[in-house]
């Protein structure tokens, strides 16, 4: 697909790459780059990989784009199908975009920050108040294991492929990120030394978090018995990374209600490594362990097994190995919930403390700066964050699921008041990443007695002049009369 970088699509492409946010930064380094060096080769030949995969995904993208919009001429189409390419199979959801808050991505902690050079300050200090922090919206990519590992693909050539390769290698990126680049002006983003910006204790609120999400991760194996061909899995982004816990039992213990990759046989008992019985508590029988289990870690008809190990797939481990090379990684419980923004009134807070006037520095204003937008706010009666005042636990109907769906419901302060929700989560309680994030300050209003401040029930002329003072008692009411 690289090679339309020269074809009738091009002027789209370079419309894509003239791009900037309200921020000054590009929004599509990557394929500014990757055109650049289309350009200086004279073709797609000498393009690297990461290149290559710039150009593919905008030429995607405006390929589905022009099957809602029939004025793009000569980019071709790309309709939504779970066989986009013959022979390869992509289920619907397998690959999936959302959004959630994480409570360690803030998007500003000082309170001088100055977008226009975007510098904090000499001397950084975490000095912004906590009710004016805002949390940075993570967008991510949910690769769903279950859905992609049982995915055929390449159905003509032998051994059978699937959608995650024989060689268990993914690779997986965003083009939308944007590092920190705190160590210079946004606008000269791409000048910005990674090792200095990640250890200058300065945030950058220009960054664009984005993310790699893992999700129904029970089983890795494509074809249960020994293949020579298959191998475990990997996943190599420089994206942070999260895995959900997949949703199961574990000896039929409702207390362990998920994981990612398990030791278990086909019916989720637990396969370990040793079959000698031992107290958790003794470390001392523990490590005295001797007898090997023959089904641990081992896949049915391996030549390479002793006999009687594996000796069919009820007893197999479905462990496989499993390795993720990120730029972090979290791990996600089975209860985790990314939410909606409405949850937290997110669409109200004030996002936009890094824009200035002339983000393309082309000598006009185009938008209002960062300044102005406070300003306005302040005018408007919104102060920085709207602290949740309609989010969840105001008392306010919420739909979890979606519409004309039958779990719509109410949600107390007093479902969230724990330590730590016992499982399963109780009734009434609803978790949500914009509300649940330790970042976004919550306030409610409650109803109290009406008060009266001091007043004057005569006409102006008999009250003047003071001092005329008594006292009146109104039920529930004391008026003191000047």
């Amino acid at each position: 697909m690289a090679t339309a970088a020269a074809g009738p699509i091009r002027a789209n492409l370079d419309y894509q790459a003239s791009l900037f946010y309200s921020n000054g930064r590009r929004v599509n380094q990557s394929l500014v780059d990757a055109l650049a060096a289309f350009d200086a080769a004279g073709n797609a030949d000498g393009l690297s990989f990461a290149q290559r995969s710039a150009i593919d995904a905008a030429v995607c993208g405006l390929q589905i784009l022009d099957t809602l919009d029939t004025s793009l001429t000569g980019i071709g189409t790309l309709a939504a199908s779970e066989t986009p390419t013959a022979g390869y199979n992509l289920p619907n959801n397998a690959i999936r975009e959302i959004s959630l808050l994480d409570g360690r991505q803030l998007q500003n902690l000082t309170s001088d920050y100055n977008p226009v050079t975007g510098v904090s300050s000499l001397n950084p200090r975490l000095n912004l108040e906590l009710e004016q922090r805002q949390p940075l919206e993570v967008r991510a990519t949910v690769l769903d294991l279950d859905l992609l590992r049982g995915a055929t693909a390449d159905g003509t050539n032998a051994p059978q492929e699937y959608m995650i390769p024989n060689s268990g290698l993914i690779y997986a990126s965003r083009n939308d990120a944007l590092a920190d680049a705190s160590d210079v002006n946004p606008t000269v983003a791409n000048t910005s030394q990674p090792g200095v910006a990640a250890a200058d204790h300065l945030v950058d609120p220009t960054r664009r978090q984005s993310a790699i999400i893992l999700v129904n991760g029970q089983r890795l194996w494509r074809e249960q018995e020994f293949r020579t061909e298959e191998r475990g899995f990997t996943l190599a982004t420089n994206l942070a990374a999260y895995i959900k816990a997949a949703p199961f039992t574990v000896n039929g213990d409702a207390s362990i209600t998920g994981g990612f990759n398990p030791h278990l046989d086909n019916i989720n008992n637990e396969q370990l490594e040793f079959t000698d019985a031992f107290v958790a508590s003794n470390f001392a029988q523990f490590y005295g362990r001797s007898n090997l289990n023959p089904n641990y870690a081992c896949r049915m008809d391996d030549p390479r097994l002793p006999s009687g190990s594996c000796a069919s797939n009820a007893v197999a481990d479905q462990w496989r190995p499993a390795n993720v090379l990120s730029d972090s990684l979290t791990l996600l419980s089975t209860s985790f919930r990314e939410g909606f923004r409405n949850e937290g009134n997110y669409d109200l807070q004030n996002h936009r403390p890094d824009q200035i006037a002339d983000p393309d520095a082309d000598g006009t204003t185009d938008v209002s700066t960062a300044a102005a937008i406070n300003v306005a706010r302040l005018n408007n009666g919104f102060w920085n964050n709207d602290f949740a005042v309609s989010g969840l636990t105001s008392g306010l109907l919420f739909d979890p699921d979606g519409p004309g769906a039958l779990l719509e419901a109410t949600h107390a302060d007093a479902t969230y008041q724990t330590d730590s929700p016992p499982l399963p989560l109780p009734a009434g309680y609803l978790g949500s990443s914009y509300f649940n994030n330790f970042v976004t300050p919550v306030q409610r209003r409650v109803n109290f007695d009406e008060y009266l401040m001091e007043y004057c029930p005569r006409l102006p002329h008999i009250c003047l002049p003071p001092p005329r003072i008594g006292l009146s008692i109104v039920p529930g009411r004391l008026r003191r009369r000047l």
